[in-house]
């Protein structure tokens, strides 16, 4: 089952070698954490990863015992009897909790994978987040991070640009926000609801799409 999200004021994400962050502190990306380093659950114990007939697709962040965040695309149009959320693990595809999808419910303005604006949504899970186990919920943000401000994405996206298999464990990167003037300049699409984030060789992309970007 899928619903939408109605407005709520600014609505998502981000852009700049890749990183896209909602208002709500998730991120969207395209395909791999470039420059990254293998890290542990007990390090980012709110990631989750979203499985498509148990195998990784998406990133996703948990936000209370029965509500994780993740990216529009990554659930758009698909049966819910599809997909669920691994969480507590740091390998991918391997141990952790295992919690099916009941419903989600995505932006109301999400145009389906025609554009990266309002590109989140909201998962209802069947089997609660039992935060006794070391699962815990990720903190949300009180304002937007400044130009300059490093910021920290996880996931198991590829290390490499040519890599043609994702990495069996959990990887992690520091960011620098960049300006949303300067973004402009590059990436046309950005829109008041974005902002970006990235420096060279260190960024995230799909696979890591839906996943955390945090203030460090």
């Amino acid at each position: 089952m899928s619903r939408t999200i109605p407005s709520v004021g600014t609505g998502c994400l981000i852009a700049f070698t890749a990183v896209f962050l909602s208002q709500w502190g998730q991120i969207v990306a395209q395909n791999r954490i470039l420059g990254g380093y293998e890290t542990t659950i007990e390090d980012v114990p709110y990631q989750l990863s979203l499985e498509g007939g148990r195998r990784h697709v998406c990133g996703g962040s948990v936000l209370t015992q029965n509500w994780a965040l993740t990216a529009a695309h990554c659930v758009y149009n698909e049966p819910v009897r599809w997909m669920s959320f691994r969480a507590g693990s740091t390998t991918r595809g391997y141990g952790g909790t295992v919690h099916p999808f009941k419903y989600y419910i995505y932006h109301e303005k999400y145009s389906g994978r025609k554009t990266l604006d309002y590109d989140l949504a909201v998962v209802f899970v069947k089997v609660r987040f039992d935060f006794k186990t070391g699962i815990e919920p990720v903190t949300l943000p009180i304002s937007v991070p400044r130009a300059g401000e490093e910021v920290l994405v996880s996931g198991w996206g590829f290390l490499e640009p040519q890599e043609l298999s994702r990495p069996k464990n959990l990887v992690a990167t520091e960011i620098r926000v960049h300006s949303w003037g300067e973004c402009k300049q590059m990436y046309w699409q950005l829109t008041p609801r974005m902002m970006c984030a990235g420096d060279g060789y260190k960024d995230i992309c799909g696979g890591d799409s839906g996943g955390p970007l945090v203030r460090g």
